[in-house]
């Protein structure tokens, strides 16, 4: 498990710079303002001297699974991970924990622009197939997606109502009703990382290079890990990972269920703050209903 360290958090107009206890310093400029990027449940911060430092005012008591379990996990895993070199525990400065990992190289993928969606699909499916399969022992810390997705019910149809005429609310709530009608997971708890949509996938050529981001790694029911299905492929290529996975269908619907439910949740969070995130919501709501 990779140590804790102390932070010094100073901000100057665009540009913030953490100073760890051992002496190693890293710069970012031209950030959003500190009280914007604090908006946000989860960020990650990107620059060119080879460092990731991502943190999660959701996930702060839960990057402990991150920190502890993933540097056991990786090896097993057939491509790389975003494993913590160092770990910053809430301080006055910054109320949540972070981390620091290494840099991956790679791109995000991006709906129905893969140049090798085949080979993505298999990549992804194999990735997750060696996730699943790793053994999750009893100290394990629970998912935060990795309980029953029909928890969310009364969200959901909140959610729903709140959005109005901005989504169609009769064909959602059909889609979400055959969710509810899905069982829960009857297995023993897996390992899962629970949000695999592009922004936390790199890939190269086409291929599947590495996942990033596992503050929410835990154990639970497998369905979360296939809710990407409806942001990065069309129905041709979700038809050919599922098979590829060897889901059930009642995992399936629960994945479609998740997918359904992230998507929701992002809109009226996101809707005037990140259009970007707002239209792939939208975009993922629409591959939802395709099926």
């Amino acid at each position: 498990m990779p140590k804790s360290w102390s932070f010094h958090l100073s901000w100057s107009g665009a540009c913030w710079q953490l100073k760890l206890r051992s002496g190693l310093c890293c710069r970012c400029a031209a950030l959003l303002p500190m009280e914007l990027i604090m908006r946000y449940f989860v960020w990650v911060i990107s620059w060119r001297s080879g460092c990731r430092v991502s943190a999660g005012q959701q996930k702060m008591l839960r990057r402990n699974g991150e920190w502890r379990w993933l540097p056991q996990l990786a090896p097993q895993l057939p491509v790389p991970v975003s494993v913590p070199i160092f770990c910053g525990v809430a301080a006055e400065e910054y109320p949540w924990n972070w981390s620091i990992c290494p840099w991956l190289p790679g791109k995000h993928p991006q709906a129905g622009q893969s140049s090798h969606p085949q080979g993505l699909t298999s990549d992804l499916a194999g990735f997750f197939q060696a996730l699943h399969r790793q053994p999750a022992p009893a100290e394990a810390p629970a998912a935060g997606r990795g309980g029953p997705v029909r928890l969310r019910d009364e969200d959901v149809r909140e959610v729903i109502q709140e959005l109005g005429a901005r989504v169609n609310g009769r064909a959602v709530l059909r889609a979400w009703d055959a969710v509810m009608e899905s069982p829960d997971w009857s297995g023993p708890p897996v390992w899962i990382h629970g949000d695999p949509l592009g922004g936390n996938l790199l890939t190269q050529a086409g291929r599947l290079s590495a996942v990033i981001d596992f503050g929410g790694l835990g154990v639970g029911d497998p369905a979360a890990d296939f809710l990407g299905a409806w942001q990065l492929f069309t129905p041709f290529q979700r038809r050919s990972y599922r098979q590829l996975s060897g889901v059930d269908e009642a995992t399936w619907q629960r994945a479609r269920g998740w997918a359904l439910s992230v998507a929701l949740f992002a809109l009226p969070y996101y809707w005037d703050t990140a259009p970007s995130i707002r239209e792939r919501s939208q975009q993922m709501i629409a591959q939802v209903l395709l099926d």
